[in-house]
């Protein structure tokens, strides 16, 4: 849904809807986990949750989502993909490049073999 475009994004923040997300990325049962990690990664370009993204810990968070490959692939290849496409903005991507583990993470991330992730 949140691929629509802005005017849908925005509905999505006005009604809470990235706390929402959030809490069902950790859920305990997959398909939910992975549906609300994709739909967290639609709401790329969304200045609320681009602010969110340009936090140090919001970012670690990202990383250690997309560098779970071998226990949620899915979730790991959506997390992957919201990085790739968050790092278009320079703040985002200056703050994930300091992050102390972010070599780390990404060398394994990268060394998966998988080029979905």
């Amino acid at each position: 849904i949140a691929s629509v475009g802005d005017d849908t994004k925005n509905k999505i923040v006005a009604e809470r809807g990235l706390a929402a997300f959030k809490f069902a990325m950790f859920s305990d049962h997959e398909m939910v986990k992975q549906a609300a990690t994709e739909a967290m990664c639609n709401m790329v370009g969304n200045e609320k949750f681009m602010e969110e993204l340009r936090q140090k810990d919001e970012l670690r968070l990202w990383l250690a989502l997309a560098a779970d490959y071998e226990d949620h692939y899915a979730c790991a290849r959506a997390a992957s993909g919201c990085l790739a496409m968050a790092t278009a903005d320079p703040e985002v991507a200056k703050t994930l490049i300091s992050l102390d583990n972010f070599k780390k993470r990404m060398d394994e991330t990268l060394e998966c073999g998988s080029l979905e992730i």
